[in-house]
């Protein structure tokens, strides 16, 4: 692994700061709400099979990527874009702890990551890359994403609907309720039991430990996305993975810690959206023989149910946006998001 980029006072280079910039600690709130997500054994979901990215592979591609001068070499790289938010030593960023609420559950952990790495990754690649244009992280769309989990998207506007290409899932847990032992529990599931019986079905979720429930989700949201790259985050650990073309097989790595330096958190999330978007150098998904094509009825929404519900999640925004004049999750939001968890408890998404 090789050691961080060390930036002097006056550097302005978008390449020394990604690979200096290095997320802040995330304390927690003394007060933790312990939910668990809840899906139901569906016979739909199609994944048979989870093979692992080692480390050192997903570090050498993610360095060579940059080492390379992939990203943004056909523009003006001299200068950063403004408003960056993960701090980097000897650059100007903005602090966003100082009104980021200590977390207490998932929407005000997805504060955290919304409004630090998110954000900032979206300013970059819109600064360093024209194929990233009106791209950026937006809440999921889903029966039970309440507005936490997140997709890379465009969204399309005409007189009569939104159109929603998203290319990147990410799914977001609070750390005290997967820990990093725990991450490495999900990733070791080799053959995770997405697929049921009627009878198992009938059962419902109790059959279902917390690491299968969080493969059932991470594969409901990506194939309503049609993504098949995914993040999972609890800020303090990231989880980086990909499907294969008929979601049959998914790759994943180890857990990454949030002060990772060499290569920076940063740079793993640059690296895995632009592999989201086919750029060239990005993560290619090996290819499986013999896959089954995607049943209609495997996907849990039709494409009309998803724009409809896009667009009321996309009014809500604008409503909490105009309200707090704030970014996305702004503490507020995130407050009334939690209210709202608290009163429906956790919800069904199969």
């Amino acid at each position: 692994m090789s050691p961080p980029v060390q930036a002097d006072a006056s550097a302005t280079n978008p390449g020394t700061y990604i690979a200096s910039a290095v997320l802040p600690y995330m304390p927690y709130s003394t007060e933790k709400l312990h939910a668990s997500t809840y899906r139901e054994p569906t016979r739909n979901r199609l994944l048979q099979h989870v093979e692992r990215i080692s480390i050192d592979e997903l570090n050498r591609a993610t360095l060579e990527y940059f080492e390379q001068g992939l990203l943004a070499r056909t523009i003006e790289t001299s200068a950063l874009p403004p408003k960056l938010y993960v701090p980097a030593e000897g650059f100007v960023t903005i602090d966003q702890t100082d009104w980021l609420k200590p977390p207490y559950i998932e929407a005000t952990v997805g504060s955290w990551i919304q409004n630090i790495p998110c954000v900032t990754v979206e300013k970059l690649l819109q600064h360093l890359d024209p194929a990233c244009e009106g791209w950026d992280f937006q809440p999921t769309v889903g029966k039970a994403a309440e507005l936490v989990d997140l997709s890379w998207q465009r969204r399309v506007s005409d007189a009569d609907n939104t159109v929603v290409n998203s290319r990147l899932s990410m799914e977001i847990k609070c750390p005290w309720n997967f820990t990093e032992k725990d991450l490495d529990t999900f990733i070791n599931m080799r053959e995770p039991p997405t697929v049921f019986t009627e009878e198992q079905k009938a059962k419902k979720a109790k059959n279902l430990n917390k690491y299968q429930k969080l493969w059932c989700q991470i594969y409901d949201y990506a194939i309503v996305q049609g993504a098949r790259f995914f993040i999972v985050s609890t800020y303090e650990s990231w989880v980086f993975g990909c499907f294969s073309k008929n979601y049959s097989t998914a790759w994943v790595a180890p857990p990454i810690h949030y002060n990772s330096r060499g290569p920076t958190l940063v740079q793993y999330l640059i690296y895995w959206v632009q592999s989201a978007m086919s750029a060239e150098g990005g993560w290619l998904i090996p290819e499986v023989c013999g896959e089954l094509p995607i049943p209609q009825r495997a996907e849990p929404f039709t494409r009309r149910e998803v724009q409809r519900k896009h667009h009321k999640q996309m009014c809500a925004i604008a409503r909490a946006d105009v309200a707090t004049s704030s970014p996305i999750y702004s503490h507020k939001t995130a407050r009334a998001a939690a209210v709202a968890r608290a009163t429906f408890a956790v919800s069904s998404a199969s």
